[in-house]
């Protein structure tokens, strides 16, 4: 309603905001007046260079600093109405009336008026000019009053807006003191299968010991039944040592303890390493091993035994599900990964493949299988036994060597797992590895980063309002008219809010915050996927999404720049390009969810 009184205004209304008087909304009757001639988003002085030197500017000002307005009457302007053309003088009565903000200071100012040139050119007495005058005057007083119910308008969704942010600073505090507790539940767990786990795997590794004393005859002879009954006990010991070993790598990996050897090896080795332990039981099985990783120069850069550890896991299960048929490894290094592979780094990747041709697995079952102690059916555990950990341990292996582990299915026709690991030191270029590397120790904790984290909190409102405003404005972005401001934000405020809490994580942990980073990264991951989502629901492209990215990450550097903290330049560098690094990231991680989701649309 606000908007159409504006636009349907008879006299001419400009709004100009900030001190260089950046041009945001004008009616039909300015553009009139001033030859519709490009305004928005240009400053007075950028959209009227012809004004120079006519006093408009100066006014300006003045009544920016000062908050008084100011009143012209039949002020003479020379415009030049046409491009190219020459330069006219018409007439105008207007006022420049300060907008403020809830706390009275000026933010902008409104100009409005009517063009009286024909009335000054065409008057015949001064009784008609007096009755012009008047009527200018009480429209101009309407207008006044229609300015005023703008700013109670504005003042009161200003007012609204504190309002969700206070409740969403409140969210984000409890929200902080349950990850508190719940990271110090989770390390507790992680002790306690650590410490259960040494303590199982020591009477264990001693009945298989004295099994293999009693198989080799050193206690005596022994008969059929009794081999038997030791074959059963070896059979059992070892199995329950592989749930033990399972169980005691989920708890280093969650409490951080897991630790790598990153190097350069082949890809044939690993492969030939995890072939040897299968192989058995595929023959068993009656299953064919084809092997077509024939390409010996292919290498990534990782921990040996644990892309070894991933391979045994993902090709055993191939063939323990697979009741006949084969199972196939391929491996190749490609540059461009698939969207559904979460990667870390620029690449290229080796990706090893294994292909059976087992029962599948459906595709409401596909992230659940990844989860700890969960199987696709829980009917297989109990008849093919394991504790469901496999994949969860092996799919976080290749995500800390900067991979991934992922899954194609198809019911009835099998399965295709997807090992992902660089082929160059990727890990060394991730956000956190890079960041944390900058961590280790009180001494050489990064200074600045906590000052910015807070100075990004306490700015929070501001470049959210910004960021619509933008968003609103600029020529790529689709059609936002229809589009409520929360549609419109979305999920950027919570990402720079988690964003902030990451900076002051980095420098004022009293322990080194890998845990803490990382959770983190998952949540900017899981919020960017929602983001991704929703934006492919309104229709947006990906040229909107990467445009709306660039949008925030100016509007970031400027809120922290525009802010004396008392950093050094180094300082306040360093914290900036961190927070570009992951909301670039954001972004990519939305874009790859809008393909995604465009995708699934196309092929259904």
């Amino acid at each position: 309603m606000l908007a159409e009184i504006f636009e349907q205004a008879p006299a001419f209304m400009v709004a100009a905001y900030g001190p260089e008087h950046v041009l945001r909304m004008a009616n039909g009757a300015y553009y009139q007046l001033v030859g519709h001639r490009e305004l928005i988003g240009r400053s007075v002085r950028d959209a009227f260079p012809d004004l120079d030197g006519q006093g408009f500017f100066e006014l300006l000002d003045e009544v920016y600093r000062s908050g008084e307005p100011f009143v012209g009457r039949a002020m003479p302007v020379n415009l030049q109405r046409d491009a190219g053309g020459a330069v006219e003088e018409r007439f105008v009565d207007f006022v420049y009336q300060p907008l403020r903000a809830v706390d009275k200071s000026v933010i902008g100012i409104l100009a409005h008026g009517v063009d009286v040139t024909d009335h000054i050119r065409s008057q015949k007495t001064s009784e008609d000019q007096a009755l012009e005058l008047e009527a200018a005057n009480e429209e101009l007083q309407t207008q006044a009053l229609a300015l005023e119910e703008v700013q109670i308008e504005l003042e009161m969704q200003n007012e609204e807006l504190q309002t969700l942010v206070r409740q969403l600073s409140k969210e984000v505090a409890a929200a902080s003191e349950s990850r508190t507790a719940a990271e110090e539940a989770n390390r507790s767990k992680s002790a306690f299968l650590a410490t259960m786990s040494h303590e199982l795997r020591t009477p264990l590794n001693a009945i298989i010991g004295y099994h293999d004393l009693l198989d080799l005859g050193i206690a005596g002879g022994l008969t059929d039944q009794q081999r038997g009954y030791l074959e059963r006990i070896n059979a059992s010991g070892h199995h329950l040592l592989g749930l033990i070993n399972d169980i005691l790598d989920l708890a280093k990996v969650e409490s951080g303890q897991l630790t790598l050897v990153l190097q350069r090896e082949r890809a044939r080795v690993s492969i030939n390493e995890a072939l040897s332990l299968v192989r058995p039981q595929a023959a068993a099985k009656g299953l064919n091993i084809i092997d077509e990783c024939a390409n010996d120069a292919v290498e990534y850069f990782g921990d040996r035994e644990r892309v070894r550890q991933i391979l045994l896991n993902v090709i055993a299960n191939a063939v323990k599900f697979t009741a006949s048929g084969a199972v196939t490894i391929t491996c190749t290094c490609v540059e461009d990964p698939p969207d559904e592979a979460y990667l870390t780094g620029d690449g290229p990747w080796v990706v090893i493949r294994v292909t059976d041709t087992g029962p599948g697995i459906a595709p409401e079952e596909r992230d659940r299988i990844f989860k700890p102690f969960v199987q696709a059916d829980a009917g297989l555990t109990r008849e093919y036994g394991g504790t469901g950990l496999g994949l969860t341990i092996s799919r976080e292996l290749a995500r800390r060597m900067g991979g991934d582990l992922t899954v194609e299915s198809r019911l009835d026709e099998g399965s295709t797992f997807s090992i992902w690991v660089p082929s160059e030191p990727a890990v060394a270029s991730r956000i956190e590895a890079s960041v944390l590397a900058s961590t280790r120790g009180a001494d050489s904790r990064p200074h600045g980063y906590g000052a910015v984290g807070d100075l990004l909190k306490g700015e929070l409102d501001s470049i959210l309002n910004r960021y619509r405003s933008r968003l609103r404005a600029d020529p790529a972005m689709p059609t936002t008219d229809s589009i409520g401001d929360a549609d419109l934000e979305d999920h950027a405020g919570v990402l720079l809010i988690d964003m902030a809490q990451a900076l002051v994580v980095l420098e004022r942990s009293e322990a080194v915050p890998e845990r803490l980073l990382r959770d983190g990264s998952e949540i900017q991951r899981v919020v960017a996927e929602l983001h991704g989502e929703q934006r492919a629901q309104m229709g947006w492209t990906e040229p909107a999404i990467w445009r709306e990215t660039e949008i925030l990450v100016e509007e970031v550097e400027l809120a922290m720049r525009r802010s004396p903290l008392g950093l050094s330049e180094g300082e306040l560098d360093a914290a900036l390009a961190l927070l570009r690094r992951f909301l670039e990231r954001a972004g990519h991680t939305a874009l790859r969810t809008l393909r995604r989701r465009l995708k699934t649309k196309f092929d259904d």
